[in-house]
């Protein structure tokens, strides 16, 4: 298999995202690009050059009737938390008909092409120290299956005695933890605990990196209430009319470039590895 370059990537996941948001539109479904997507719509049109994924927030009520009725005309898959095949908790949209990606984790029991990540929006507690109390069980929880995840990868790696002693360590996390699938059923439930809009904060719950210098990412519902079009390389995408509150409530000043050593990718912070399948 020859191996994607950085734009070969890009290009996929374009073309991806125009099949998502035209079902998004057809069946009204609210969407907007997230984390470096959507800074790079507001700062570059497009994809932040060294990036290499798209992100996607939908208010739950949203997500759940995605991942209840998407359907690709092109062949890409969805790969939803609520299918035991899926060792991770939010949904991912993928392409492995035409792609395949090396990765040091594995993801669900199948093959796994270049994705979108989509990830919810979920009500929390508008009292500050209960919310960090939720989050706490979320992100003790997000930790177990990622150790589970970890362990299931090794054991799908490893062979003879070294794969002996894999099985032994996953015996002794599953009877600690519970299986991967209760786990997630633990995750989702602690996720589901607001109705959404009941309250008048919310967050990313089910992100990996939505917990940064000591605290998860927190904003108001209102700002997942508009949406409008940007300009995103050659095509226009949602973004939340409160981008721009958003993005400073994560980054700070997001019009700034980092600098070259903090331009990291999944290439080069993951060590995963794209590849055309012919």
């Amino acid at each position: 298999m020859k191996e994607m370059t950085l734009k070969e990537i890009q290009c996929v996941e374009l073309d991806m995202m125009k099949e998502i948001h035209h079902f998004c539109v057809e069946n009204k479904i609210r969407y907007t690009l997230a984390y470096g997507s959507l800074i790079g719509a507001i700062r570059h049109q497009g994809f932040i050059p060294w990036d290499d994924d798209i992100d996607i927030w939908m208010p739950r009520p949203d997500y759940e009737r995605f991942n209840k009725y998407y359907r690709s005309q092109k062949g890409f898959k969805l790969m939803s938390p609520y299918k035991d095949d899926n060792l991770f908790y939010f949904t991912k949209v993928y392409d492995d008909t035409r792609t395949h990606v090396e990765m040091k984790l594995k993801h669900h029991q199948g093959d796994l092409g270049v994705w979108i990540d989509i990830f919810p929006i979920d009500s929390v507690s508008d009292d500050m120290d209960q919310f960090l109390e939720d989050y706490a069980l979320i992100r003790k929880t997000r930790k177990r299956i990622n150790s589970m995840r970890l362990s299931y990868t090794l054991l799908n790696k490893r062979k003879g005695f070294k794969r002996i002693k894999a099985l032994l360590k996953f015996g002794v996390k599953r009877i600690l933890y519970g299986s991967l699938n209760s786990l997630r059923k633990k995750h989702h439930a602690y996720c589901f605990h607001h109705v959404f809009g009941s309250t008048k904060r919310c967050s990313s719950l089910c992100c990996v990196d939505a917990y940064k210098k000591n605290k998860p990412e927190c904003f108001d519902v209102s700002d997942f209430s508009e949406y409008e079009l940007a300009d995103f390389e050659t095509e226009k995408f949602y973004i939340t009319k409160s981008y721009d509150r958003v993005l400073t409530n994560i980054y700070g000043d997001y019009m700034v470039i980092p600098p070259k050593e903090q331009q990291e990718s999944h290439l080069t912070k993951d060590g995963e590895h794209f590849y055309w399948k012919s």
